[in-house]
């Protein structure tokens, strides 16, 4: 929910006169040249023409080691983190088309950090801190650096595929503070709902601001496009305003119906969740008739307890599927115990064998030997006795 959290801090700047949307973003940063005019605005749409992370792999490779070679144990720095895709070309003309990118949304933070280190003397962090954290009363919410201990975080799993073992997901510990505006910051559910509560509820942006964010935004050919500024818009009524995120691990998301007041805000730590089905059956529940979702309808007298009592039969299932899995893994670790014990006996009477045959072997030698030595001896008396016989005569 990070992105969202951006999109909002732009629109601040942008009532108080301090940031143009319109704008050619080299008015407030320094970024190479790519041969057209790219706006805030069409960063904010996911219309700067930036690749996404295929793309951006197939056209810019370095972009990965240098996302790595990002400085450890520091805050995110707008300049090192253009550094680690500047130099790559844009995959088509800004404003022309939609194509989500992480990499656009960054070079938008880079832009709010320019402004907010000009007019009010704090970067992109504490802009979002100041801004949306501190009078939503969002505690939680923070960056997820990985030099911070950050209380009770969750872990994220996922199902190994091979085994169909329920296990920790990988990557979880890797250092994404490079791109904090596109999705590097952590929340509980409390503070993800005050959020939701917070945009529903118009308190953080005008009216204004909020239709702008929540406006199906147009291509350069007149396209109409399904997003607004960090988010996506339906063209039904009443209209649905969501988005989703996350990390290896963990998904979550926050659908709003702001013209009933509504928002629903999930996060689970379980790579194999559906956060969209989650999110319409806790619609379902509030029982309003243009909230309820055919594909999942309300079964008769699903109330809040029964709804309660499938999430607990939901987490017995998944905790029975865990502790499958972690006897799986006991007995695949008490079989190759016995396999190392069986090869260990193998490996001791092929020892053993080996020994008797070397000592079988070496008495061979010692008889042989002695045989010789009696041979030799017999020769040797037998010419003394022919060689007295001679003499004799």
């Amino acid at each position: 929910m990070q992105l969202v959290a951006m999109q909002l801090v732009a629109m601040q700047l942008v009532e108080k006169g301090r940031l143009d949307l319109n704008e050619d973003i080299q008015k407030y940063l320094r970024f190479p040249n790519k041969g057209h005019k790219i706006t805030t605005h069409q960063l904010l749409a996911n219309q700067g023409g930036f690749p996404n992370d295929t793309q951006m792999t197939e056209k810019y490779p370095r972009w990965a080691p240098n996302s790595v070679a990002y400085p450890a144990n520091r805050r995110w720095n707008a300049s090192r983190a253009l550094d680690v895709f500047k130099a790559a070309p844009l995959v088509r003309a800004p404003g022309s088309d939609y194509n989500y990118s992480t990499f656009g949304f960054i070079v938008a933070g880079a832009v709010l950090d320019a402004v907010g280190r000009k007019t009010e003397r704090i970067g992109y962090e504490d802009l979002v801190m100041k801004r949306v954290a501190e009078p939503l009363g969002m505690k939680s919410f923070q960056p997820d650096y990985t030099f911070r201990k950050i209380p009770n975080k969750a872990v994220g799993y996922t199902i190994e595929k091979k085994t169909g073992l329920v296990v920790p997901a990988p990557d979880q510990v890797l250092d994404i503070t490079w791109k904090l505006p596109g999705g590097g910051f952590v929340s509980d559910i409390r503070d993800l709902t005050r959020f939701g509560k917070g945009l529903v509820n118009g308190s953080l942006v005008s009216r204004a601001s909020s239709r702008r964010m929540w406006t199906r935004h147009r291509t350069s050919s007149g396209e109409v496009e399904r997003y607004g500024y960090g988010f996506f818009v339906s063209r039904k009524s009443p209209r649905r305003i969501s988005h989703s995120g996350g990390q290896p691990g963990i998904h979550t998301k926050l659908v709003m119906y702001p013209d009933k007041k509504v928002a629903v805000a999930i996060l689970t730590n379980a790579s194999w969740s559906n956060t969209d089905k989650i999110a319409n059956r806790v619609l379902n529940q509030l029982r309003i008739p243009e909230l309820s979702f055919s594909d999942k309808p309300t079964p008769p007298g699903s109330g809040p307890k029964n709804h309660l009592a499938k999430a607990k039969r939901d987490a017995r299932k998944t905790a029975e599927k865990v502790r499958k899995g972690a006897e799986n893994v006991r007995k695949k670790a008490r079989d190759a115990g016995k396999r190392t014990k069986k090869s260990a006996t193998s490996a001791a009477k092929k020892a053993k064998k080996a020994k008797k045959a070397a000592e079988d072997a070496a008495k061979k030698a010692k008889k042989a030997k002695k045989a010789k030595k009696a041979k030799k001896a017999k020769k040797a008396k037998k010419a003394k006795k022919a060689a007295g016989g001679i003499f004799g005569g």
